[in-house]
């Protein structure tokens, strides 16, 4: 999957409970991308199985869909949360998410369906196979959250854990 895109945003560790948590995407924000803009657009992922990893290596898998992945996905936003499973690679990332040194995330995905005005690029349609945990986010306005509490709105989608 070479031609993978990945694009980044910052992340929170919760020392307290454990969990990760983070804006993956902000619908609609511009980041600049190379030489030009780029805006993702709501509605644009279809998830693929995707595999929480490390720094894009897909054979240091942390969390999944079902095993401590869940992505919530809203006209505004895709959020991440991550509860670490009792594995090895799990534990090393909870390690360097709580010592700040992979404070991003990367969602990677290959776009379906985009456009171009001028130097501004569109996602309109795209597979998300996976996210990292990374050391550098590129999204200016997606932000570090909080834990989700009990009583936050229902999503539009949501996956896992079942």
């Amino acid at each position: 999957m070479s031609d993978l895109e990945r694009r980044f945003a910052e992340v929170r560790f919760d020392a307290e409970t454990g969990r990760l948590t983070g804006i993956a995407v902000v619908y609609g924000d511009a980041a600049q991308i190379g030489r030009g803009t780029e805006r993702i657009e709501p509605g644009t992922f279809t998830f693929r199985d995707p595999v929480l990893n490390l720094m894009h290596d897909r054979s240091r898998p942390v969390a999944r869909v079902g095993a401590g992945l869940t992505l919530t996905d809203t006209a505004e936003r895709l959020t991440v949360e991550v509860d670490f499973p009792d594995t090895p690679i799990a534990a090393e990332a909870r390690a360097l998410a709580a010592a700040g040194m992979l404070p991003g995330l990367s969602v990677e995905f290959r776009a379906t369906s985009d456009t171009w005005e001028g130097t501004t690029r569109t996602i309109h349609k795209a597979d998300l196979y996976g996210l990292a945990l990374v050391d550098k986010p590129a999204y200016p306005a997606s932000q570090v959250v909080s834990v989700r509490h009990a009583d936050a709105q229902p999503a539009r989608r949501r996956y896992g854990p079942w």
